[in-house]
């Protein structure tokens, strides 16, 4: 007859922010923030510019996934405090897949990331390094063929040049 705990209030947010070596925001990247306590993450949502995005929910509700945008973090509203683990599970083309960040997030907006302490606001920044193996579309070490300009030399065009040769001919004097 053990009680279950009342979780904490879902009243806290958070920046992430995905961003390559550069620091720039990458977008398309898909990340999925996972509840290590087991919270139902349903009711999160989050900030993206000014839009608000309401990410899709896994079954057992204990995680939300989202697409990055390039043009600002991603601001997640509505979590408890506790432990949570943040995985890029679809990686932007040209990018390396980033490892997982785990982290807690305290009461007061706070988190703890790999024995550091952050202050609330702070955002939690995945990093994807570039993948030396892609190549863009615009990659000028691949040679493509390039498409025809002008019209292509026919049978008929070559006897026709063929035949006002030997007109030229006869008319010079050759034949």
């Amino acid at each position: 007859d053990t009680p279950t705990p009342t979780p904490p209030p879902a009243d806290l947010k958070s920046k992430i922010s995905k961003q390559d070596v550069a620091g720039k925001e990458i977008a398309k990247a898909e990340l999925t923030l996972t509840s290590l306590d087991g919270y139902d993450m349903s009711g999160v949502t989050l900030i993206q510019g000014n839009k608000t995005i309401y990410p899709k929910v896994s079954a057992d509700k204990m995680s939300i996934s989202y697409e990055t945008v390039d043009t600002s973090q991603s601001e997640v509203i509505g979590l408890r405090a506790g432990r949570y683990r943040l995985t890029e599970t679809v990686t932007s083309k040209q990018y390396l897949t980033a490892d997982a960040i785990e982290f807690e997030l305290k009461d007061d907006g706070s988190f703890d990331c790999r024995g550091k302490i952050y202050i609330a606001g702070s955002p939690i920044v995945m990093v994807d390094k570039a993948d030396p193996t892609y190549k863009s579309e615009n990659d000028s070490s691949e040679h493509k063929p390039l498409p025809a300009t002008g019209e292509e030399l026919g049978i008929t065009t070559i006897i026709g040049v063929i035949i006002i040769g030997f007109a030229v001919a006869l008319l010079t004097g050759f034949g």
